[in-house]
């Protein structure tokens, strides 16, 4: 831990106070226990970690987390220092983050644009000082990001180069734009590729905007002005816009775009907020309505006091409820931490915590492919960006496959309840390489099993694989087989009840799989040749079909071949004809 902390800046991009410190960070870090777990169980977070962008000395804020079209974490990050500014765009790779697109110079913040799943749109003010009469101006743009580079930025307007209050949304068949600009709104829209045209529209959004598409060309757009201050909504339809209901809140100013929208697949858009208190505030907006709203509290570790005076940041996933992540402000010292609330299916428990966030500043948050969040956030006073995941702590036992031909069951147990984890089948035949054929999601129980379909051709090694984007965490179980080998003999007799000049037997011992039952005469030549299977687990009963062969009264011998190529006994028989 660090035992000193120099000056600092707290806030998330401008969203927040700045504050200039000196407090020795020792006195601070009188570390509880925390009081809730926001992860379910058999999840665990990773420890912390940091990262800076090669070439880049300075900092590495995060303004955007994302997860992109195959569940791949990306990370929207502004670079200082060194080989000069830079937006960059960060994915994960394995075990670190790789810098996949650059802009090419350095922006103003990054704030969140609402638009379709799958896509990446960006929004900021640009670094360029234009001299005007009226004032040195900058460029607010947007941009996407897109099969792996960011698209030439489209100018929307120009404005004061001290302003740091804009948002954007998109749909199908629109964009919009809103911006507060000496403390005047101004709201724009937008065709696919088309030009921007304004709307008129009254206020000020200095102390918050947040826009958000309600279908292909109508927008939802919520405003406050200044401290003290009743929000305003009102939906843009077209080029008409009607105000709606206000929002029911009240929010700390001035935080640069203090309210943040997030698709809710139900129906409607969720919207959270910061507060003074020590929660902060979400409500869905949904035909025409807000929402009763909720409160979102946080188990801090010190006993302090703490107001949650961020802004609120959404995973923008396809699940019902977001991961909600704020930066919380102790009430004794000013000094920032982060929260993280993990929902159920069913709605927000308490926020965690989270160890070793202390200075965190700016939380983002996004979920990937197999559930598992990922959290970030930038300090001040060091430059580095930090970041910590989830990961699933259960382990897999050793498959067992049961069936045959092509109705095959893979079975496995977890060695505890992990719901939401996901799990690989990883299958390869004979010698060759394991290859992944299936993924299966875990709920509450420990007992899983996945189907195989697949042509068998001969022996298969099955592996069940705990998935982590993160390969450090990756764990892979033993192997099973199948046919599954046992050690047990492979015995003939014949079945109870029966003699021997019948041709009814039983084998026990048998692995999973086919039986190859062959019967001699004393001269060693082969009179009868069929096929059966066993399931690994009881005797099987062979009936023999001497009757359909040209066998005369004799002796005979049959034995049997099963899938692990363990060979019986051999058992006479006596034939009467």
């Amino acid at each position: 831990m660090r035992s000193s902390a120099p000056p600092i800046e707290c806030g998330r991009n401008g969203r927040s106070l700045r504050l200039v410190l000196g407090i020795p960070a020792i006195l601070l870090r009188l570390t509880l226990c925390s009081t809730a777990a926001a992860l379910p169980p058999g999840k665990a977070w990773t420890p912390v970690a940091q990262f800076k962008a090669p070439g880049h000395t300075y900092s590495l804020i995060p303004d955007r987390m994302e997860s992109d079209s195959t569940g791949i974490p990306l990370i929207i990050a502004n670079a200082r220092g060194g080989i000069g500014p830079d937006m960059l765009v960060l994915r994960w790779a394995d075990t670190t983050w790789n810098v996949v697109a650059a802009l090419g110079h350095g922006t103003k913040f990054v704030h969140n644009v609402a638009s379709p799943p799958g896509t990446h749109y960006l929004i900021w003010s640009g670094l360029d000082e234009i001299e005007t009469p009226t004032g040195i101006l900058s460029s607010l743009v947007l941009a996407q990001f897109v099969d792996g580079t960011i698209t030439t930025p489209d100018t929307v307007t120009r404005i004061q180069d001290t302003a740091l209050d804009y948002s954007a949304a998109v749909g199908a068949g629109r964009r919009w734009v809103g911006t507060s600009d000496l403390y005047n709104m101004q709201l724009f829209y937008s065709e696919h590729d088309g030009p921007w045209r304004e709307i008129p529209i009254d206020g000020s959004g200095n102390a918050g905007i947040a826009l958000a598409a309600l279908d292909d060309t109508t927008a939802l757009v919520v405003w406050l002005g200044r401290i003290g201050d009743a929000g305003r909504a009102a939906v843009l339809r077209g080029t008409a816009l009607l105000e709606v209901d206000p929002p029911p809140f009240s929010v700390l100013g001035p935080l640069a775009s203090s309210m943040d929208f997030r698709r809710r697949p139900s129906g409607g858009n969720w919207m959270t907020w910061p507060t003074f208190e020590d929660h902060v505030g979400i409500t869905t907006f949904k035909d025409g309505h807000w929402s009763a709203p909720e409160s979102l509290t946080c188990a801090y570790r010190l006993p302090e006091g703490f107001t949650s005076q961020s802004v609120p940041y959404m995973s923008n996933d396809d699940a019902e409820y977001p991961v909600v992540v704020w930066m919380g402000l102790s009430r004794k010292n000013l000094l920032p931490t982060v929260c993280v609330c993990v929902p159920t299916d069913s709605g927000f428990p308490v926020a965690e915590n989270l160890e070793n966030s202390d200075f965190g500043t700016a939380p983002v948050v996004a979920r990937d492919r197999n559930g598992d969040v990922w959290v970030s956030w930038w300090t001040e006073y060091d430059g580095w960006m930090y970041w910590l995941h989830s990961h699933t702590t259960t382990t897999a036992s050793k498959p067992l496959v049961m069936g045959s031909g092509q109705a095959r069951l893979v079975k496995w147990t977890l060695s505890e309840s992990a719901p939401g984890s996901w799990w690989a089948i990883l299958r390869a035949r004979k010698e060759g390489s394991f290859e992944e054929v299936g993924r299966i999601k875990a709920g509450s129980a420990v007992d899983m099993n996945w189907a195989d379909s697949s042509a068998p051709a001969g022996v298969l090694r099955y592996k069940v694989r705990r998935e982590c984007l993160d390969i450090r965490y990756q764990l892979e179980s033993e192997e099973g087989l199948w046919p599954p080998k046992n050690n047990r003999p492979l015995t003939l007799a014949r079945s109870p009840g029966a003699t021997l000049a019948e041709g009814r037997l039983e084998l026990t011992g048998a692995d999973v799989g086919s039986l190859a039952i062959r019967v001699y005469d004393l001269q060693g030549r082969l009179v009868l040749e069929q096929a059966s299977s066993a399931d690994g687990t009881s005797p099987v009963t062979i009936e023999l079909g001497l009757g359909q062969t040209r066998t005369t009264t004799g002796i005979y011998f049959v034995s049997v071949r099963d899938a692990g190529g363990k060979v019986s006994n051999p058992l006479k028989l006596v034939l009467l004809r």
